[in-house]
Protein backbone atom coordinates (compact mmCIF):
# COMPACT_ATOMS: atom_id res chain seq x y z
CA UNK A 1 0.00 0.00 0.00
CA UNK A 2 1.24 3.64 -1.17
CA UNK A 3 0.12 6.74 0.75
CA UNK A 4 -0.01 9.85 -1.86
CA UNK A 5 0.02 13.43 -0.96
CA UNK A 6 -2.33 16.25 -2.03
CA UNK A 7 0.21 17.10 -4.63
CA UNK A 8 -0.34 13.22 -6.30
CA UNK A 9 3.30 12.41 -5.30
CA UNK A 10 4.33 9.43 -2.99
CA UNK A 11 4.35 10.46 0.80
CA UNK A 12 7.94 9.45 1.88
CA UNK A 13 6.81 10.23 5.18
CA UNK A 14 4.39 7.08 5.44
CA UNK A 15 6.26 3.44 6.02
CA UNK A 16 8.78 3.00 3.97
CA UNK A 17 9.43 5.23 1.03
CA UNK A 18 6.11 6.02 1.65
CA UNK A 19 5.05 2.05 0.94
CA UNK A 20 3.84 -0.56 3.45
CA UNK A 21 3.20 -4.21 2.90
CA UNK A 22 2.97 -7.07 5.06
CA UNK A 23 3.06 -11.07 4.07
CA UNK A 24 0.87 -13.35 6.23
CA UNK A 25 0.76 -16.26 8.05
CA UNK A 26 3.10 -19.01 6.19
CA UNK A 27 5.71 -17.35 4.24
CA UNK A 28 5.33 -15.80 0.99
CA UNK A 29 1.59 -16.66 -0.10
CA UNK A 30 -0.74 -15.50 -2.86
CA UNK A 31 -2.41 -12.44 -1.58
CA UNK A 32 -3.76 -8.63 -2.29
CA UNK A 33 -5.72 -5.69 -1.15
CA UNK A 34 -8.92 -4.68 -2.21
CA UNK A 35 -10.60 -2.22 0.25
CA UNK A 36 -8.76 0.53 2.75
CA UNK A 37 -10.78 2.57 5.48
CA UNK A 38 -9.02 5.20 7.57
CA UNK A 39 -10.80 5.10 10.77
CA UNK A 40 -11.26 8.25 13.03
CA UNK A 41 -8.61 7.39 15.48
CA UNK A 42 -6.59 7.27 11.88
CA UNK A 43 -5.62 3.40 12.11
CA UNK A 44 -5.51 2.11 8.88
CA UNK A 45 -7.89 -1.16 7.98
CA UNK A 46 -6.74 -2.79 4.87
CA UNK A 47 -9.45 -6.05 3.78
CA UNK A 48 -8.41 -8.33 0.77
CA UNK A 49 -7.80 -12.45 0.73
CA UNK A 50 -4.95 -14.56 1.70
CA UNK A 51 -3.83 -17.88 0.60
CA UNK A 52 -4.13 -20.06 4.01
CA UNK A 53 -4.41 -23.81 3.01
CA UNK A 54 -5.53 -24.51 -0.33
CA UNK A 55 -8.16 -21.92 -0.32
CA UNK A 56 -8.66 -17.74 -0.38
CA UNK A 57 -8.89 -16.59 2.99
CA UNK A 58 -10.20 -12.78 4.08
CA UNK A 59 -7.34 -10.96 5.66
CA UNK A 60 -8.10 -7.97 7.39
CA UNK A 61 -5.08 -6.17 8.82
CA UNK A 62 -4.81 -2.55 10.61
CA UNK A 63 -1.90 -0.11 10.70
CA UNK A 64 -1.48 2.28 13.46
CA UNK A 65 -1.75 5.89 11.81
CA UNK A 66 0.95 7.02 9.81
CA UNK A 67 3.64 4.07 10.44
CA UNK A 68 3.97 0.26 8.93
CA UNK A 69 3.11 -0.89 12.12
CA UNK A 70 0.81 -3.54 12.87
CA UNK A 71 -1.96 -2.81 15.68
CA UNK A 72 -1.10 -4.80 18.21
CA UNK A 73 -4.73 -4.59 19.99
CA UNK A 74 -6.30 -6.13 16.80
CA UNK A 75 -6.10 -9.79 16.07
CA UNK A 76 -5.43 -11.25 19.27
CA UNK A 77 -1.84 -9.43 19.15
CA UNK A 78 -0.80 -9.82 15.30
CA UNK A 79 -2.23 -7.29 14.14
CA UNK A 80 -4.47 -9.04 11.52
CA UNK A 81 -7.31 -11.84 11.36
CA UNK A 82 -7.91 -14.23 8.79
CA UNK A 83 -11.52 -15.33 7.93
CA UNK A 84 -12.62 -18.99 6.20
CA UNK A 85 -16.20 -18.17 6.18
CA UNK A 86 -17.13 -21.66 4.47
CA UNK A 87 -14.58 -24.90 3.90
CA UNK A 88 -13.89 -25.45 0.51
CA UNK A 89 -14.74 -22.19 -0.96
CA UNK A 90 -12.64 -19.01 -1.83
CA UNK A 91 -13.58 -15.97 0.10
CA UNK A 92 -12.21 -12.25 -0.96
CA UNK A 93 -13.31 -9.33 1.19
CA UNK A 94 -13.88 -6.31 -1.44
CA UNK A 95 -15.38 -3.64 0.77
CA UNK A 96 -14.93 -2.15 4.20
CA UNK A 97 -17.16 0.66 6.63
CA UNK A 98 -15.89 1.76 9.92
CA UNK A 99 -18.80 2.07 12.21
CA UNK A 100 -19.58 4.26 14.50
CA UNK A 101 -19.52 1.49 17.28
CA UNK A 102 -16.20 1.06 16.36
CA UNK A 103 -16.98 -2.33 14.73
CA UNK A 104 -15.79 -3.35 11.35
CA UNK A 105 -18.06 -4.16 8.47
CA UNK A 106 -16.27 -6.28 5.45
CA UNK A 107 -18.35 -7.24 2.70
CA UNK A 108 -17.07 -10.25 0.87
CA UNK A 109 -17.44 -12.89 -1.89
CA UNK A 110 -17.96 -16.46 -0.60
CA UNK A 111 -17.29 -18.48 -3.45
CA UNK A 112 -20.13 -16.73 -5.83
CA UNK A 113 -22.46 -15.69 -3.36
CA UNK A 114 -22.13 -11.96 -1.45
CA UNK A 115 -21.58 -12.26 2.05
CA UNK A 116 -20.32 -10.47 4.97
CA UNK A 117 -18.43 -10.40 8.27
CA UNK A 118 -17.85 -8.19 11.42
CA UNK A 119 -15.42 -7.71 13.38
CA UNK A 120 -15.17 -5.73 16.72
CA UNK A 121 -12.49 -2.87 17.14
CA UNK A 122 -10.47 -6.17 18.50
CA UNK A 123 -10.42 -8.08 15.34
CA UNK A 124 -12.83 -10.62 16.85
CA UNK A 125 -15.84 -11.53 15.10
CA UNK A 126 -19.09 -9.76 16.51
CA UNK A 127 -21.05 -12.54 17.21
CA UNK A 128 -24.17 -9.93 17.65
CA UNK A 129 -24.27 -9.51 14.34
CA UNK A 130 -25.81 -12.58 12.24
CA UNK A 131 -25.22 -14.70 15.75
CA UNK A 132 -21.72 -15.51 14.26
CA UNK A 133 -20.91 -12.35 13.04
CA UNK A 134 -21.12 -13.65 9.15
CA UNK A 135 -23.55 -13.31 7.03
CA UNK A 136 -24.64 -14.36 3.56
CA UNK A 137 -26.90 -13.60 0.79
CA UNK A 138 -29.43 -15.86 1.91
CA UNK A 139 -29.65 -13.97 5.61
CA UNK A 140 -33.17 -13.27 6.67
CA UNK A 141 -34.22 -9.87 6.16
CA UNK A 142 -35.36 -8.48 9.64
CA UNK A 143 -35.33 -4.64 10.47
CA UNK A 144 -32.17 -3.83 11.97
CA UNK A 145 -30.63 -7.47 11.77
CA UNK A 146 -27.75 -8.67 9.98
CA UNK A 147 -29.41 -9.32 6.73
CA UNK A 148 -31.11 -5.92 6.61
CA UNK A 149 -27.55 -4.22 7.61
CA UNK A 150 -25.73 -6.32 4.81
CA UNK A 151 -28.21 -5.20 2.44
CA UNK A 152 -27.98 -1.73 3.13
CA UNK A 153 -24.23 -1.39 2.99
CA UNK A 154 -24.38 -3.46 -0.45
CA UNK A 155 -26.66 -0.90 -1.68
CA UNK A 156 -25.65 1.95 -0.73
CA UNK A 157 -22.05 0.87 -2.12
CA UNK A 158 -23.49 -0.33 -5.05
CA UNK A 159 -22.17 -3.90 -4.97
CA UNK A 160 -25.19 -5.94 -5.69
Amino acid sequence: MARLNASGLIDMTFGTNGKISNTFEAGDVPQDAFAVVVQPNRFIVVAGYCRVGVYNTFCDVRYVGNRSLLDATFGGGKGFVTTQVAAGVNTRAYGLAHQPTGKILVTCKCGSVPCAVRYLRTGVLDISFSCDGIAGSSASVQPGGAGAELQRFVHRRGLG
